[in-house]
């Protein structure tokens, strides 16, 4: 019983779990920044855009 218990659910390990969940929280944070600059860059451009259609 003991055993198919550990073979059904190997990621009892605590190390492990909160290996993954300090990679997933990484992830997380990496992706929020690179949306950002996204956004910035996509305002910043289009602002441009807007200028330069304006000085004309």
């Amino acid at each position: 019983m003991r055993k198919q218990r550990i073979n059904k659910h190997p990621d009892v390990n605590p190390t492990q779990v909160a290996l993954r969940e300090q990679q997933q929280r990484a992830i997380r944070n990496k992706g929020w920044m690179y949306g950002f600059l996204l956004l910035a860059g996509v305002i910043v451009f289009f602002g441009i855009r807007y200028m330069v259609a304006n000085r004309k």
